[in-house]
């Protein structure tokens, strides 16, 4: 078993401008002072909420503008955490990273390092699971002034954003869930994920269905056709025919593109063979009416050249006008019998789909009085028809899979179950109850009533049994009764934090038990932590013990703060990103 132990936590409010570091014991710690109001609880919550928690501090917390940072180990690796508002760093090693809130990526890489495994469903979608913040990790190890004395469980705020999680936690800390449970947990999540994506198609094809049959008009004639002929008519037309129509719309297409490029081209066919006309009138012109190489405009008195090279040059543009016409004319050929090849397909096509129409009447036929609107309704319900056939089969796949996971499901829950048997888990309950009636015993706690309690999950059956004082022993005794659970069945384990034992003002007797009992039963296997006004009963348990004792200035100091502020510097210019 690996202890995880608080060596140091250095704290600074930069809206005070004050600042404290204080050390401790790898065993035994004492956080005491004179009074009630120097910050002994403060000092306790500043360490839980350093690594991740949120203990329940007073409303002028979030004023200080609290920079914490706790150094510690884990068996014997160190480690360190700070943070600010939500913002969290991580230390492993030599290495820092950031995170912006304490849940997501954080939880888990901090969960890895105390081998945490438990995981809850989310509060938004309970079948998707989550490791859950440090809180769930501390809870049993932290008795807090407002809460613990009188309520188990309750040490942290924001616990509510998991539902029902106790007897989850309850059984993870305790021995009851193993990693096993956990890794079965998440295959049964994973295969709910598929189980509900198949539900949610299930649920769409179904409205499809219940719409069309709304809205496509029934047919008689379809009534009465049997399943074999629908199933026939479905397979044999009505693909065929929707293969067809798309089949004639691809031929309108090419047809309209074919025509336009004859169009097109004939319009510059034409176009050209004008030019030809004119070119060649031009040539005789220049040769037979005009003496001379130059011509002078009658109007503007303009000369242009007549010599030979220029009216050798209305000859040029002439062969190539007559060489463009003739590429005109052949490309115009060439179109000109695509449209003709593409109307026979478009007639062929036509003819195919009369057929099918043809098909459709004789269909209609024999059932007598053939109308248009009853033809009508018939495609159309055969249409109708043809989507549910497909969609059915889609829907009944999703059913299938829906069916096969719930299976499979079950037979990993059964798996959970024979993780432990029923004996070995009535072994675990009489250890618990062993071990709660001793504690019991020697807080004389006597009054407490334990006739309900059968097990670590029964916590609220202790409530109110026996009076006041004695009710307070009596929750004490049941968290030392679930860290022997944890002590046995964990792998890590986390210091025992007690905020003032003195509840509702135990005589002076029952004090020194709780302080003997925490020192003796609980000092070697975890750090002990213990906040606590200074009064003489404490004589005897700051032997060996690492003592705080806070002054009126309280946790942070105005001198301590530009040091300890220049410190913690360097968490500035940490980068977010993957250790």
């Amino acid at each position: 078993m690996k202890k995880l132990i608080f060596k140091q936590v250095t704290v600074v409010s930069d809206s005070l401008k004050c600042g404290g570091r204080f050390e401790l014991s790898p065993t035994l710690n004492l956080i005491t002072g004179d009074n009630n109001s120097i910050g002994k609880s403060t000092l306790a919550k500043i360490l839980l909420w350093a690594v991740g928690c949120d203990p329940h501090f007073d409303t002028t917390w979030t004023s200080f503008e609290a920079l914490a940072l706790v150094e510690f180990k884990i068996g014997e690796t160190d480690y360190a955490t700070a943070r600010k508002g939500n913002q969290i760093w991580l230390k492993v090693g030599s290495k820092w990273q950031t995170f912006p809130k304490i849940t997501g990526d954080y939880a888990k890489q901090f969960a890895k390092l105390v081998e945490f495994t438990a995981l809850l469903p989310c509060r938004e979608d309970p079948a998707s699971l989550e490791v859950p913040p440090p809180a769930f990790f501390f809870l049993p190890y932290y008795l807090d002034q407002r809460e613990s004395w009188s309520k188990a469980w309750t040490s942290f705020s924001g616990l509510l954003q998991y539902s029902n999680w106790q007897r989850t936690i309850i059984g993870c800390h305790t021995g009851y869930l193993t990693d096993r449970h956990f890794a079965i947990e998440q295959k049964i999540a994973s295969r709910t994920d598929i189980k509900r994506d198949a539900a949610h198609i299930v649920d769409r094809i179904e409205t499809t269905i219940s719409v069309m049959s709304e809205l496509v008009p029934s047919s008689k004639r379809l009534l009465a056709v049997t399943p074999a002929e629908v199933d026939f008519l479905i397979s044999n037309i009505t693909d065929s025919l929707s293969d067809l129509q798309s089949e004639q719309e691809t031929i309108f297409a090419e047809l309209s593109k074919l025509q336009i490029e004859k169009e097109h081209n004939s319009s510059q066919l034409n176009i050209v063979e004008k030019a030809i006309s004119s070119l060649q009138d031009d040539y005789v012109f220049s040769v037979e009416n005009i003496v001379g190489d130059v011509l002078s405009c009658p109007i503007c008195g303009t000369e242009h050249d007549n010599s030979l090279v220029n009216r050798s040059s209305i000859l040029a543009d002439k062969d190539s006008a007559i060489e463009l016409a003739n590429t005109l004319a052949s490309t115009l050929s060439t179109t000109t019998t695509s449209i003709e090849k593409t109307k026979l397909q478009l007639t062929a096509t036509k003819s195919k789909i009369l057929e099918i129409e043809s098909l459709i009447g004789s269909q209609l036929s024999n059932d007598g009085g053939n109308t248009g609107d009853e033809a009508t309704s018939f495609i159309e319900g055969l249409a109708s028809l043809a989507v549910q056939k497909r969609v059915t089969q889609t829907r009944d796949q999703n059913t299938n899979i829906i069916k096969e996971v719930e299976r499979e499901n079950r037979a990993l829950k059964k798996q959970q179950k024979e993780l432990l048997t029923k004996e070995e888990r009535e072994a675990m309950n009489d250890e618990f109850m062993l071990n709660l009636r001793k504690y019991i015993s020697r807080l004389k706690a006597d009054g407490v009533n334990l006739s309900q309690v059968k097990s670590p999950t029964d916590y609220k059956k202790l409530y109110g049994s026996g009076g006041a004082a004695e009710s307070v022993r009596g929750l004490l005794a049941y968290y030392l009764a679930i860290l022997q659970q944890i002590y046995k069945y964990k792998s890590v384990t986390a210091p025992f934090i007690v905020d003032t034992p003195n509840q509702h003002e135990q005589v002076n007797q029952s004090y020194a038990d709780i302080l003997e009992l925490i020192k003796s039963d609980i000092s070697q296997k975890s750090q002990v932590i213990l906040c606590a006004m200074d009064r003489p009963d404490l004589s005897s348990f700051k032997d060996d013990v690492k003592v705080i004792k806070l002054t009126d200035s309280k946790l942070l100091n105005p001198a301590g703060y530009a040091e300890h502020r220049e410190s913690l510097r360097f968490l500035d210019s940490i980068d977010a990103g993957p250790m």
